[in-house]
C-alpha cells in the first residue's frame, strides 16, 4: 500500500503531551504493517521501532486505551480495502480493453525514406519538365502523351 491514514483526532488528542519518538514509532507501525500487508510480529516491530520505542508506544496506547493490535487491525482494513478495490479496477480495466476495438498499424500507411526520396526526385524532375514545356510545344506534346498535367 502506498499510503497510511493518520487521523487529526488520533495524532492530536492520543499523542498530547507525548514525546515525538512515540508518535513517530506509531506511525512507523504503520507502515510497516502497510508496507508487508499483515500484522507485524512484535519482532519484526521492536527490529523497525527499537525496544525502547516499542516497549514505550506500547505502554502509551494503553494508557489511551488504544492498544496497537487495535490500530494494526485499523490499518489492515484499509489495506484490504485498497486491495479490493485495485482487483475490481484491473478487472474492470481488463474487460474494458477487451471490448474495445484493436488500432493496430497499417503497414500502407508508413512512409519509409527510400519513398519519400523517390517522391522528392519524380517532383524535382518532372518541375523542370513542365517549366520547359511552357516554351517547348513538342515538350508540352510529349509529357501530354505520358499522362502529366502541364
Amino acid at each position: 500500500m502506498e499510503w497510511v491514514k493518520v487521523t487529526v483526532r488520533h495524532a492530536e488528542y492520543d499523542f498530547v503531551g507525548a514525546p515525538d519518538n512515540i508518535f513517530k514509532a506509531w506511525v512507523m507501525a504503520m507502515i510497516l504493517t502497510a508496507a508487508i500487508e499483515k500484522i507485524p510480529t512484535q519482532k519484526q516491530l521492536e527490529t523497525k521501532l527499537g525496544q525502547d520505542n516499542y516497549k514505550a508506544l506500547v505502554k502509551h496506547l494503553k494508557e489511551n486505551n488504544a492498544p496497537l493490535e487495535k490500530v494494526l487491525k485499523k490499518v489492515m482494513e484499509d489495506v484490504s480495502a485498497v486491495n479490493r478495490k485495485r482487483k475490481h479496477n484491473s478487472r474492470y480495466m481488463s474487460e474494458y480493453r477487451s471490448n474495445a476495438p484493436r488500432n493496430t498499424l497499417q503497414i500502407d500507411h508508413v512512409k519509409g525514406k527510400r519513398r519519400e526520396e523517390k517522391r522528392r526526385e519524380d517532383k524535382t524532375v518532372f518541375k523542370g519538365l513542365r517549366n520547359i514545356a511552357k516554351h517547348d510545344p513538342k515538350m508540352k506534346k510529349s509529357l501530354e502523351k505520358i499522362g502529366l498535367k502541364v
